[in-house]
This record gives structure tokens, sequence and C-alpha cells, in this order.
């Protein structure tokens, strides 16, 4: 049986320059795990919130330049992306 912190995937995860289309893809399949009125209560999961967030905006993004995502370590930026032009911070 799968408990649910084997469900949840750690941040550290989301700390490491990805694709946007990975990096939303794995914070959309772990919080689709749960219903959101579940998820909204748990702890420990606003990682998963801030990913699924940063993992939209880069795909979108993505669309227009090429870029990285990654969350950030700390309290602020939440977020970074990464293109030819430099990083953009993300608070979200």
């Amino acid at each position: 049986m799968t408990t649910v912190s084997e469900l949840i995937v750690p941040k550290s995860w989301f700390e490491t320059w990805r694709s946007p289309r990975a990096f939303f893809r794995k914070a959309d399949e772990c919080m689709s795990q749960f219903e959101p009125d579940v998820i909204l209560d748990m702890t420990g999961v606003q990682h998963l919130f801030d990913a699924y967030v940063a993992g939209l905006f880069a795909r979108i993004r993505n669309d227009h330049r090429s870029c990285e995502v990654r969350l950030a370590e700390g309290d602020f930026p939440d977020a970074q992306l990464r293109d030819t032009e430099g990083t953009l911070d993300l608070e979200i």
C-alpha cells in the first residue's frame, strides 16, 4: 500500500533546473493524486502549489522563448525561470 508521503514529490526534486513540460507534469501528477479539498488541508505541500504555478507559467513562456524552471531554495523568490537572456525571479 502506498503512503501519502510516498505520493508527495520532495521539494528538492523541483529545485533542479528542468524543462517546463517535465516540471509541470510532475507537479500536476502529484497534485492530481488528491482531491482539492484534501490537499488544501495537508501540511508540507506548499511547494507543490508553487511548482504547479511556476510550471504552468514556464510552459506558457516556453511557447515563445525556450526556458528552464526550478523552485528556489529559501523564502524568496519562490521559483526561477532561466533563458538565454538571464534568470527571472518569481514570487507566487
